[in-house]
């Protein structure tokens, strides 16, 4: 993993770690997350109208990684909102952040994607899962396991599973984009991808949202008005570009997924900060040991 990767992927867990922070006093339904999604689509607009992109003349394989990272987002998006609607926000995002990496390390190395792993760096990425848990844990047991529990442990395993299926999808998405836009600025190249590609999570949402009536009165002043999804938006665009662009800077997209995991102790910052909230040792305990499998992954 190269010094540039490591620092793109900081910035954009900061910026992670501040749209969950917004979202966390939003109302997380699906019609909240295509507001998120359109906001997010429209930051990213003028990168890919700057970029002189023709989307006509790209490649088919690269629409078709488009797509599909769209609606593994859109599922992504799904899984949060269940989760973050029926259980704390502050068991459910460790637990849908742990698993993916674990997942994503375990399907490069079966389909042989990347350069393989050694062992250094299995064992950091096993000891950032760990790490992910106990922060989870740390809100105690009973609130860890009724999140294991009927929609709850649903939301948690379909966000998990989507972020992990988005993220491989991704990285083969954005460097058939390079091939085929070699001359185009990276920044115009990333924010390029990430513009079409929100666009399909904004009209998967939309689909599943617009038939129910229930969800289409939910479309309401209120949410249209609010600064929250727009807000977490445009920071998420951000983030992700960055995300995108690192990923043309690291030999095994496992790293990617694992480093993003800095967006917890981040976040737990902010908490402690902002919001006041009191750390328990468990707590702390975990957040210490993610940052331990980041260093042995990162040196080792």
């Amino acid at each position: 993993m190269t010094a540039t990767a490591f620092f793109l992927i900081l910035a954009s867990v900061v910026m992670h770690a501040s749209w969950h922070f917004i979202n966390k006093t939003g109302r997380p339904t699906y019609p909240y997350f295509c507001v998120f999604s359109f906001a997010l689509f429209l930051t990213m607009l003028p990168l890919l109208l700057l970029s002189g992109i023709r989307i006509w003349n790209l490649p088919p394989h690269v629409l078709l990684f488009v797509a599909a990272g769209g609606f593994f987002g859109m599922l992504g998006d799904v899984g949060l909102s269940w989760a973050y609607r029926t259980t704390d926000m502050s068991v459910s995002y460790p637990l849908a952040r742990a698993l993916p990496v674990l997942m994503t390390m375990l399907l490069t190395a079966l389909f042989s994607w990347g350069k393989p792993l050694n062992a250094a760096a299995f064992a950091g990425m096993t000891v950032i899962f760990a790490g992910c848990v106990m922060t989870g844990w740390s809100n105690g047991s009973k609130k860890m396991f009724s999140s294991m529990s009927g929609k709850g442990f649903a939301g948690i395993f379909l966000a998990a599973l989507a972020t992990t299926a988005y993220t491989i999808t991704d990285s083969f998405g954005i460097r058939s984009m390079t091939e085929a836009c070699k001359d185009i600025h990276p920044l115009l190249r990333a924010g390029s991808y990430s513009c079409m590609r929100e666009f399909t999570v904004l009209v998967f949402l939309l689909l599943i949202t617009l038939p129910r009536k229930t969800m289409r009165k939910k479309f309401d002043k209120s949410l249209l008005l609010s600064w929250h999804p727009y807000a977490a938006g445009a920071i998420a665009a951000i983030a992700y570009v960055l995300v995108l662009i690192s990923m043309d800077h690291v030999t095994n997209v496992s790293f990617v997924q694992a480093f993003r995991q800095m967006s917890l102790p981040v976040g737990a910052i902010m908490g402690f900060v902002i919001l006041k909230e009191r750390p328990s040792l468990l707590r702390i305990a975990g957040l210490s040991v993610i940052l331990a499998g980041l260093l042995i992954s990162a040196l080792l």
